[in-house]
């Protein structure tokens, strides 16, 4: 047999997976056939003849980790709901929602009384109770797991109990008031040098640098859950703030009692560039002003419980309903011990 017969017997041996290769419905148009008549199926499509459609995919909540800190790998639905292979769709697990069942879900859409947040939302768009401000970034949970943020007189996880009046017991005697100083070194014959004040994590609106007492009384006393507050200047001071005579600002907190989170001030828009604000609000720290008088901050001693410590709470209406027992009868107060309309037990 010549070379040329040779070839011709060879080719026919090659040729020959190729040419009988198939596979069931030709994948469906959404795929191809390889030489060992298996699919190879286009984006979005899975099974052996490309019938199945892959849902969408997202970090998984729990998985084995690969290696130190390395886990929660990507996986179809995020490892917290079934693929709708028909439609491609995840059936999320109860607590979870998203396309890829790739975030926590709020109860209720926290009831009308709040806003559903992530974490990294929460951490860029609040402050803690102590105004602090953080960053929660770069962290594979950051956009995953979500909670409410509660409208102001609303509480639990999902927004839906109203909270209580609370107030100081009536039977405790002795205690004291917050009184927090300030003293803010700026020129207040710039119109353009402003200020703000933090109070757990709630803004004032801005504040003039020759903001007199009752303009910077009424500022502070704007910010939601603030209360009543009395103001006062050193002797003789007619704006908050003071180029060369130091202004310290007492600042009594009539309203809210117990020991307060600080008051933080935003000062960035003070003029001249590199003015201050200080606080004290640790109920040891002391600040002397123009005429040398020293001032005292004041840790508040007094209970600030719920229904005042003297009744329960009715948190469907957010109402007390006050202690009547051993012939002792309770009811709303006026911060001072007094009948009021505050609507404490106290």
């Amino acid at each position: 047999m010549g070379p040329l017969n040779q070839l011709l017997l060879v080719l026919p041996l090659i040729l020959l997976p190729s040419s009988l290769a198939s596979c069931a419905n030709s994948c469906n148009r959404r795929g191809t056939c390889n030489i060992y008549s298996e699919c190879v199926c286009q984006d979005g499509w899975q099974g052996s003849s490309c019938t199945e459609r892959v849902c969408p995919f997202g970090n998984a909540f729990s998985d084995k980790a690969s290696a130190d800190d390395s886990a929660h790998a990507m996986e179809e639905c995020s490892g917290r709901g079934t693929c709708q292979r028909g439609s491609g769709i995840c059936s999320c697990m109860e607590g979870f929602t998203g396309k890829a069942c790739d975030r926590t879900w709020c109860n209720g859409d926290c009831n009308s009384n709040g806003r559903c947040v992530s974490m990294s939302e929460l951490a860029s768009s609040t402050r803690d109770e102590n105004s602090m401000q953080y960053t929660y970034s770069n962290v594979w949970d950051a956009d995953k797991i979500y909670g409410c943020i509660c409208d102001e007189g609303f509480t639990g996880y999902d927004c839906s109990l109203v909270e209580c009046p609370t107030g100081d017991d009536p039977l405790t005697t002795g205690q004291v008031d917050e009184v927090q100083l300030l003293k803010c070194s700026s020129d207040p014959s710039e119109a353009s040098s402003t200020f703000a004040v933090y109070y757990q994590g709630k803004v004032s609106p801005t504040i003039q640098a020759s903001a007199t007492q009752s303009e910077f009384e009424t500022a502070l006393e704007s910010i939601a859950g603030m209360g009543d507050l009395t103001v006062t200047f050193s002797v003789g001071a007619t704006s908050v703030c003071q180029t060369a005579d130091t202004n310290v600002v007492q600042i009594k907190f009539n309203e809210n009692f117990g020991s307060l989170s600080p008051l933080v001030p935003y000062v960035d828009d003070l003029l001249p560039v590199g003015s201050t604000i200080d606080v004290s609000a640790d109920g040891t720290t002391s600040y002397t002003d123009y005429l040398g008088t020293i001032h005292y901050s004041v840790k508040g001693t007094k209970e600030n419980e719920v229904c005042a410590g003297r009744g329960t709470c009715d948190y469907q209406s957010g109402t007390c309903e006050c202690y009547t027992d051993n012939g002792d009868v309770y009811g709303s107060s006026n911060s001072l011990g007094a009948a009021g309309t505050r609507g404490d037990c106290g």
